[in-house]
């Protein structure tokens, strides 16, 4: 299938096989629109990846700023190897990365994921902004 289409095209094939009275409506006819592909298998992946709450409430609280295993687990009441599965997987979804600060590896959202989160949390009323700190201010707290 093509990858792109001129409106006048598709209003051609319409108008030839009666399907519909496009030739009355207000459109460009020059305009070109872009086809969605046929494969929607990463955008797939990545609502899969969100849909868990566990992996989603990470996500929301990594918003705050890099995190280490523990910290994420005691907030969320989860398990330390669950909150490591998670992140290993919200890692290789390209949603999370992490970096070593001495003996913690901490996690942080990637440019992407923030993005992401963003757009998504605009559409709901309750939308605000984290107070974020940066990592200093974590290494401070902790010892590092």
């Amino acid at each position: 299938m093509k990858k792109t289409i001129k409106i006048s095209e598709i209003v051609e094939e319409l108008w030839r096989y009666g399907k519909c009275k496009i030739k009355e409506m207000p459109l460009d006819l020059n305009k070109t629109i872009k086809v969605p592909p046929e494969d929607v298998s990463e955008i797939i992946k990545v609502l899969k990846d969100l849909g868990d709450s566990s992996k989603l409430r990470i996500l929301l609280l990594l918003r705050n700023g890099p995190l280490p295993v523990c910290i994420i687990s005691y907030v969320l009441k989860l398990d330390q190897t669950l909150v490591s599965h998670h992140l290993n997987k919200l890692t290789r979804a390209e949603l999370v990365e992490s970096t070593r600060r001495g003996k913690f590896k901490l996690y942080n959202l990637t440019d992407r994921s923030r993005r992401l989160l963003d757009m998504l949390l605009s559409l709901t009323h309750h939308h605000r902004k984290p107070e974020t700190e940066d990592a200093s201010t974590f290494d401070q707290t902790v010892g590092i």
